[in-house]
This record gives C-alpha cells, sequence and structure tokens, in this order.
C-alpha cells in the first residue's frame, strides 16, 4: 500500500540541481499551476546565456539575446538573471497564447530595478497596430500597466536595489488592479472598453519588442502569466516565497496510532543509493532530479538529456533535465516507434527523419561530455549522425557519427575517430569527452565504458558555435549524415564525465532509477513489534493491526 502524498512542503529548497515540482502534482502548491501558461524563472538555477526555458510546461521558451555568464548572480532568494539596461533582453515566440483577447490573466514578476528614474519593461506584447498590453517601470518609480490606451499606475514609487513583487490582475469584464508585495496598490484601472488582438507577435521580457527600448536596468527573478485572475491569498503565497509552485510535495511514511502515541518513538525513513526495483517509464515513475535518483552523480552538469526508452510520447521527445528542451520529430511519426530490449525507441530511415530539439548544447570552449545509445541497422555503412549541433565552421560546429562501424567526432573540418565494427546491429553507448579549452588531441572517446584507441585531426582550440540548436539523428547545419537506426538514451554535460560515471550508462536508464526510501520506526514501538510500512497500517510480525 502506498504511502501519503500530503501537501506538505519539501524543506529542500527547489532548483535545477535539487529538483523542484514540475506540475501541479508534485507540487505542494497545486493551485498555483492551474491555468499557468508561462513561467520563466532564473531563480531555478544558471540556463546558460542563450535560453530561459519556460517551466510551465508549454515548451515557450524565451530566446536570450546579449548575455554573458557573469549575468547570472546570486541573490537572496536563489539566483538572479542581470539585466545592463542597454542591449540583453528576451524574445518568446508565442504567436496569439500569450494574446488574452478577452480573457481574464494575471502577471506577476519579482524584480529589483538598478535605477527607477527611466522608463524600464518588465514584459510587454505588442503588434504593429498598437495593440499591446505591458508592465513595466515608469520614469518616476512609479509600477505602471499598460492595456492598448489604458495606463494604470501604482501609487508608490519603487526604491531602487530592493526587490519587489509585482502583479497585475486583469479582469477583463471589468478592472485591472497592480499589486505591490501582496497588497492592491493604486486604484482600480477600468479596462471593460479595451479589446486585445493580438495574433501573431512575440513576447519580450526586459524591452519594447526586438529589444528596441525601454530595456530592463536590473536584475529578474522570475515573471509569469496566468489566463486567470490570480487571488489575493495566492498573490500573498507568491510574494511570501517566489519559489512556491516549485517546492515539492513531501512523502510521508505513516503509522497507526498506537504506534505514533508512544512516547519514546521516532518514525521517519532512511534514503539510500540503491535503485528501487521498479523499471523506470512515464507510467511507473521516475527520478527527476539528482535528489530523487539512485545515481546522483550524472545529474551533474546535465544540459540536457532524451530518453525514448522512458515511454513513447507522440512525436514529441522530451527533455528530462528540467530545461524542457523537447524535442520534435522531423519526418518521423507515431507509427516509426517500436519495442527494443531497453524499452521504447523508435527507427530513423537515414533520409529526412530527425529530432530537432531547442537546446543549445554546450557553447564555447566550456568542457563536454555526450553519451548517447544507438543500434544502427546492420552492416550500414553511411555516415551515421547520433547528435549534431553549432555553426558549420572550422572547430565550431559538434557532430557525434558512426561511419561504416567507426566512431568518429567531428568539430567543423577538426576531427578525432577510434574503433570498428559499430555498425553491427547491437545496441552501443558511446561516450565522447572533450576538456575545457580543448582540441581533437586532448578528446576521448569511449564506447560501451571502453576506451578507444583515437586518431586526431587538426590542432585548432575548439570552440563551439550556438547557430543551430541540438538535433538527433541529423546534423544540425549539414546535409548528409542521416542516421539510419535506433537511438535510446541521449544525454549532453558541460563537464568531463569519469570513466566510473561513463560506465554507470551500462544501465540506459541508470539517472532515472528512483532512490530507495525505507521507512524506519524506533523506541517503544520497535520494542513492541512494529515494523512499518507504506500505507494507513503497520504490521507486528504476523498479521496486520489496526
Amino acid at each position: 500500500m502506498p504511502g501519503l502524498l500530503l501537501p506538505t512542503a519539501s524543506n529542500v529548497r527547489p532548483s535545477y540541481k535539487s529538483g523542484f515540482a514540475r506540475s501541479a502534482a508534485e507540487s505542494s502548491s497545486p493551485g498555483l499551476w492551474r491555468k499557468m501558461v508561462g513561467c520563466w524563472s532564473p531563480l531555478l538555477g544558471n540556463s546558460g546565456t542563450q535560453i530561459l526555458p519556460d517551466l510551465s510546461g508549454h515548451g515557450k521558451h524565451a530566446t536570450l539575446t546579449n548575455f554573458e555568464g557573469t549575468d547570472w548572480q546570486q541573490s537572496r532568494y536563489g539566483s538572479a538573471l542581470d539585466f545592463d539596461g542597454l542591449a540583453e533582453y528576451g524574445t518568446i515566440t508565442d504567436g496569439s497564447d500569450f494574446a488574452f483577447s478577452e480573457i481574464d490573466f494575471t502577471i506577476t514578476a519579482l524584480v529589483k530595478f538598478d535605477v527607477v528614474n527611466a522608463y524600464q519593461n518588465i514584459i510587454t506584447k505588442y503588434d504593429s497596430n498598437n495593440d499591446f498590453w505591458r508592465l513595466m517601470l515608469w520614469n518616476d518609480g512609479r509600477v505602471a500597466v499598460s492595456i492598448n490606451t489604458t495606463d494604470a499606475f501604482s501609487t508608490s514609487s519603487l526604491s531602487a536595489d530592493t526587490w519587489y513583487h509585482i502583479a497585475y490582475v486583469a479582469d477583463q469584464s471589468a478592472n485591472g488592479q497592480i499589486f505591490i508585495n501582496g497588497v492592491a496598490d493604486g486604484a482600480a484601472d477600468p479596462i471593460a472598453s479595451q479589446t486585445l488582438n493580438l495574433a501573431t507577435t512575440t513576447t519580450t521580457i526586459g524591452a519594447t519588442p526586438s529589444g528596441g527600448g525601454q530595456l530592463l536596468n536590473g536584475q529578474l527573478g522570475y515573471v509569469m502569466l496566468h489566463q486567470r485572475l490570480l487571488l489575493e491569498r495566492e498573490l500573498r503565497q507568491l510574494y511570501r516565497d517566489p519559489l512556491a509552485p516549485f517546492r515539492q510535495r513531501r512523502f510521508t511514511p505513516t503509522y497507526p496510532t498506537a504506534a505514533a502515541a508512544a512516547a519514546t518513538t521516532s518514525v521517519g525513513w532512511t534514503r539510500s543509493l540503491t535503485p528501487s526495483p521498479v523499471r523506470p517509464s512515464y507510467k511507473s515513475g521516475f527520478a527527476r532530479s539528482a535528489a530523487e535518483s539512485s545515481s546522483p552523480g550524472l545529474w551533474k552538469g546535465l544540459v540536457g538529456i532524451w530518453s525514448p526508452f522512458l515511454g513513447s510520447s507522440g512525436t514529441v521527445l522530451r527533455e528530462l533535465s528540467g530545461r524542457h528542451d523537447d524535442g520534435t520529430f522531423t519526418g518521423l511519426t507515431g507509427s516509426d516507434w517500436t519495442a527494443s530490449k531497453h524499452g521504447p525507441t523508435f527507427l530513423l530511415n537515414g533520409g529526412g527523419d530527425a529530432v530537432v530539439t531547442t537546446s543549445p548544447g554546450v557553447l564555447g570552449q566550456a568542457a563536454s561530455t555526450v553519451v548517447v545509445w544507438f543500434s544502427t541497422i546492420s552492416t550500414d555503412t553511411a555516415d551515421n549522425c547520433l547528435v549534431g549541433y553549432g555553426t558549420n565552421d572550422t572547430g565550431t560546429q559538434y557532430v557525434l557519427t558512426v561511419e561504416n562501424g567507426v566512431i568518429w567526432n567531428r568539430f567543423g573540418v577538426n576531427t578525432v575517430s577510434g574503433g570498428s565494427g559499430f555498425n553491427d546491429g547491437a545496441w552501443h553507448y558511446v561516450a565522447c569527452v572533450k576538456p575545457r579549452n580543448g582540441k581533437t588531441s586532448d578528446c576521448r572517446l569511449y564506447v560501451d565504458g571502453t576506451e578507444l584507441s583515437t586518431t586526431p585531426t587538426g590542432s585548432t582550440t575548439l570552440n563551439m558555435g550556438s547557430t543551430e540548436p541540438v538535433s538527433l539523428g541529423s546534423p544540425a547545419v549539414v546535409s548528409g549524415y542521416r542516421f539510419n537506426g535506433y537511438l535510446g538514451t541521449a544525454a549532453i554535460y558541460d563537464c568531463e564525465l569519469s570513466l566510473r560515471e561513463i560506465n554507470q550508462y551500462r544501465d540506459p536508464l541508470a539517472p532515472f532509477r528512483q532512490r530507495r526510501f525505507t521507512p524506519t520506526i524506533s523506541g517503544a514501538a520497535e520494542a513492541a513489534g512494529w515494523q512499518p510500512y507504506w500505507g494507513l497500517h503497520a504490521t507486528r510480525f504476523a498479521g496486520i493491526l489496526t
């Protein structure tokens, strides 16, 4: 019998590294997920300088422009993204998703302004007909909201270098209202006469469209969109705890009244790295963070991981590290899913089939490790691409291939290759390790946990570009090299995996195997023979006592 799932929040601070709730079902505050249509939260950790993930599950990731690694900073709430007020902003391609035409909506944001005497957009959506909505700071320090030609202002003026929780609740049949730190501020704004008609535009974080002006100068904790009116108690909850939607529910073992009443009884659970005997899958459950995994080291430095072995997901291959850089099938259909000894997989035809993600990969001269499980069509002699991304230029494009059974890692015209016979139709896993500031002579190739003797060419320091995102089964920007076979787990890291960690991938589901949690009981109840288990009762060696 399973334990109770209580709405008590875990005491672990949510982050990409420690784990976080990714849906209402996992959250200790499930109501905050209702009709959430977009959420971009730097608070959960550094996501790089290219993408700010949409954590709502709708995949509307923000593309970052002109940011640098130093723009990621620490704040009292967690990580924060610093906007310079000059050229840094984010763009979301959402079409009509955030048009809010005759639909109630709420905008919430956690912001700290470096200056308060300049116009600064927090989030905006415009079109060429001058239809728009926006949440911004006016040049006198007041919070301002515009719905087409109607403007509303807070009564209070904000101070520089101070964190504020700002919200706007738009009841399109009546009024809109600004809230600062969970309290209504300023007069209600009559917006019933305003009709939003925004069907084909993008949404911008930190600027007017395309970075045209009024850029944010300060730090962003999060910005969130709901397609409903948030209640005042929900706004106060977000003000008190901006990470509330992402705090995970706590699983609590339960005991009978008699055992719990024992004065010297201590109840709880122990957590070990022993994997659960249940095979991970979408149906049975799987580890979604290092905190849940029996192989937590395989979550360190994880940039993206995709695994069809967890179950068929239609024409989208889910990204499971928390960055939500899902892969979209190109050429493939739902009927291309098939069974394998490791779980579900899909067949790529060596022609136009590929899975194109929104992950930028590992850029610049940073260290990286790429791990891929694959099975070629038996004795295939073509140049089969497993993973590709980057700019088609000398040293700046990443392509991992199996060419007539030989493993090749191509960085533009620089290459490293090794091994043979890996086009035998059997399942193999390959790992390619590139050190920081490395050249091809510094790279290492492993197949099935064994390091290959390699032949490098080129002497250029490898510097990955960002023109095209990660593609599975096809290089992003080069014709040819199409993979003909089956793909399994694929993972990209921004660090060098050790040989021990690479060997853990002998189990292609290793990152997803859950830790085993064992309930414990001690004291008087233990002396009396009580044995805890997940459920509403306890056993006493023989039989069940209620």
